[in-house]
């Protein structure tokens, strides 16, 4: 059930209170860093309210109504914020326009996040009176306590059996700590790798390792996880019983699995050259930039709980097939599968590190990059299918 709306007099009533660990001012919409931080420190709730921080846009520092107009777009653009990519995990918001006693608001309810610490931009903000700021290492190890262990999403659950040993320190230290975390509180962290593997989801807090950790750092995924490879078929013709003239099991942690099948997919693409506008043009089969996407979404998105089942590219003469193991989830239905602006992840951890690593541009648009990619180079859009285990995207080559 969606929260109920607050009154009038709630409104006023922290209107009249003035700015606090709650309740934030802002006079427009135009400083969007500083929106951020402040859902963010919201988002985090190191006072423990367990209510929503308000953020009222159109008011001044000392409450005087700003007369800002509050339009769809101005709307539009601050609900935006919780799916952006910025902040993660994703924010929960509601966005309204709000009149009262004739001041035209925007009014945005930030919720606590069920699995704190959030952050903006790989930084950590809290509310700490009326002045957002950065966490220091002592607030995180506050937010990071506050998780209910039974909430906490597949990826960032204790796998049993596992320890700190199953995760390679210095791949940690080295690839994955300097991609999520800013060099500043890096050079300042004092705690040892565990204690800020434990802060990242890489170990849970009783010293087991998670998913997340075991898929991006660990030292074999594969024994933890039988089904976490890519399995790379080239058939020479169109059906599932001609020849394989190619075939591959490409495993390791995911950044190593998404760097080996881009090198892959590389050399199945055909470059055609055509004449366009008095020039030659270069015109692969399948642009990269899709097939990218589209390979990185299915890595991220698959379930890696219950199923020994691999990731499957099978690569025909007319059509790339890209199958995982991973149905519906959250808001995203058969229905709405692809539909822009719909999105949610059923490994929020996992999503968020790929991100960090540079191996997704921007959360919930993996699919709509991909079909731009495919009509700017010819090809005719994705077929989308979606059953309750598995999930296919089905391509064909450009028409020469």
């Amino acid at each position: 059930m969606p929260p109920e709306p607050l009154s009038d007099n709630e409104l006023l009533d922290l209107w009249h209170g003035g700015e606090s660990d709650r309740v934030e001012f802002k006079e427009s919409a135009r400083d969007t860093k500083d929106i951020a931080r402040t859902i963010c420190a919201f988002a985090n709730d190191l006072s423990d309210h367990r209510k929503a921080g308000v953020l009222l846009i159109g008011l001044r520092d000392k409450g005087e109504c700003a007369c800002l107009e509050v339009n769809d777009e101005l709307l539009t653009r601050l609900s935006e914020f919780s799916s952006d990519g910025r902040i993660q995990p994703l924010p929960g918001i509601d966005v309204e326009h709000r009149v009262l006693g004739g001041c035209d608001l925007a009014l945005l309810r930030v919720h606590p996040a069920s699995f704190p610490p959030v952050r903006f931009r790989n930084e950590c903000w809290v509310r700490i009176g009326p002045t957002t700021k950065m966490a220091t290492l002592d607030n995180e190890r506050r937010l990071s306590e506050k998780r209910r262990a039974a909430d906490l999403p597949y990826d960032m659950r204790s796998v049993q059996d596992t320890s700190i040993d199953d995760l390679d320190k210095q791949r940690f230290q080295e690839e994955y700590l300097p991609a999520a975390v800013n060099r500043d509180i890096i050079q300042a962290d004092e705690r040892e790798p565990g204690e800020q593997m434990r802060a990242l989801d890489l170990l849970g807090a009783d010293g087991k390792a998670t998913p997340t950790g075991l898929l991006l750092v660990g030292r074999d995924p594969r024994h933890w996880f039988p089904g976490a490879y890519i399995q790379f078929v080239r058939r020479g013709g169109r059906e599932i019983t001609d020849p394989v003239l190619h075939q591959k099991e490409i495993d390791g942690t995911l950044q190593n699995q998404a760097i080996r099948l881009g090198e892959i997919l590389e050399i199945q693409v055909k470059v055609a050259m055509e004449f366009e506008n008095g020039r030659h043009v270069e015109r692969p089969d399948y642009p990269m930039a899709a097939l990218h996407e589209l390979a990185r979404n299915a890595l991220i998105h698959r379930s890696y709980e219950g199923t020994n089942a691999p990731v499957r590219i099978s690569w025909f003469e007319d059509r790339v097939e890209i199958h995982n193991p991973g149905g519906p989830f959250g808001k995203v239905s058969a229905e709405t599968f692809g539909d822009l602006g719909v999105t949610d992840y059923r490994n929020p951890r996992i999503a968020e590190a790929m991100k960090y690593m540079g191996f997704m541009e921007k959360f919930g648009s993996g699919i709509q990059v991909a079909k731009k990619a495919l009509r700017d180079n010819g090809n005719p859009d994705p077929k989308l299918e979606m059953e309750a285990d598995w999930t296919q995207v089905t391509l064909r080559p450009a028409k020469s």
